[in-house]
């Protein structure tokens, strides 16, 4: 019973103590400790206060154990500062620009297999390839000509039906050589190693007849012979056929003297020019493209073909 008033009185008195001893030890915990060894009479409560008062004292070493273990954490901070991802990223461009430099270097290896692709039998077998060409423009280089007018390559092609073979010829109205006299015409075909054309058969006949009338050419030197007591034509070419007055459908029923062709009519004139020579006119008379033997000294363009 004794306990139980010590203990009412104990509740009672707690708050006052406490803050009474609050005030002197600065503590409300302080104070009712202090209060419960007062009450009992411990002796040992002058040791616990200034063990409380060590634990109060310890705080700074706690701040210190806590500024201690901040201090890691800048510490940690310090140390995540060296490992910022610039850095872990500077050296990656220079891997990256490493790895593209060798990149840069491999086509300097390349110059190692360039010398197996350069061979010098291939520059023989070019150059032997090569050698021939000059022997064959040489071959195709046109000589001849004369002081009326130069040499000159074929410009008119026409395949014979008789030899389905195709021929050149020089037209010289083409280039521009157009006042041959008649024999001046055959040395300028001579020249070449040709001869003024021969019209031997209907088909070189109409061909021809065509190619004036394509050029719109007004005349020109055949090499056609014309042998008035014979009635026959014959050609400069020793190769060709030689065509009798009647098989040509080609001669003019009219000339100069309004005459059917071949009427030889400069043989009377003074001084007398007999028309020996076979020229083809186009519509000169109003006649269309025809035939007519003409006197040898005017002149006309030709046109040129091979001898054989």
């Amino acid at each position: 019973i004794h306990f139980y008033k010590r203990m009412k009185t104990i509740f009672v008195l707690i708050p006052f103590l406490s803050v009474a001893l609050a005030q002197n030890n600065g503590g409300f915990l302080s104070g009712i400790t202090g209060a419960f060894n007062n009450f009992f009479g411990s002796s040992s409560s002058n040791s616990r206060p200034a063990q409380q008062q060590q634990p109060f004292r310890r705080p700074p070493q706690q701040q210190q154990s806590q500024q201690q273990q901040f201090a890691p954490q800048q510490q940690q901070q310090q140390s995540f500062q060296p490992q910022p991802q610039q850095q872990q990223f500077a050296p990656r461009p220079s891997v990256q620009q490493g790895s593209f430099q060798p990149v840069q270097s491999r086509p300097a290896n390349p110059p190692a297999p360039a010398p197996a692709f350069r061979p010098q039998s291939q520059r023989l077998v070019t150059q032997q390839v090569s050698a021939p060409a000059p022997a064959q423009s040489q071959s195709t280089r046109v000589t001849g000509g004369t002081s009326l007018c130069g040499a000159a390559a074929p410009n008119h092609f026409w395949t014979d039906p008789k030899d389905q073979k195709q021929r050149g010829y020089v037209a010289t109205w083409k280039i521009g050589c157009t006042t041959f006299q008649q024999h001046e015409a055959r040395a300028y075909c001579n020249s070449m190693n040709m001869e003024p054309v021969s019209l031997d058969s209907p088909a070189k006949q109409d061909a021809f007849n065509r190619l004036i009338a394509q050029d719109a050419q007004r005349y020109f030197w055949t090499g056609g012979i014309v042998d008035h007591p014979n009635k026959v034509v014959n050609w400069a070419n020793s190769r060709a056929t030689p065509v009798p007055f009647s098989a040509s459908a080609h001669w003019s029923h009219t000339g100069g003297a309004g005459l059917p062709q071949p009427d030889n009519r400069a043989a009377g004139e003074n001084p007398p020019h007999p028309e020996t020579c076979l020229g083809i006119l186009n519509n000169f008379y109003a006649d269309g493209i025809k035939w007519h033997d003409v006197a040898c000294h005017h002149k006309k363009p030709t046109v040129c073909e091979p001898r054989n």
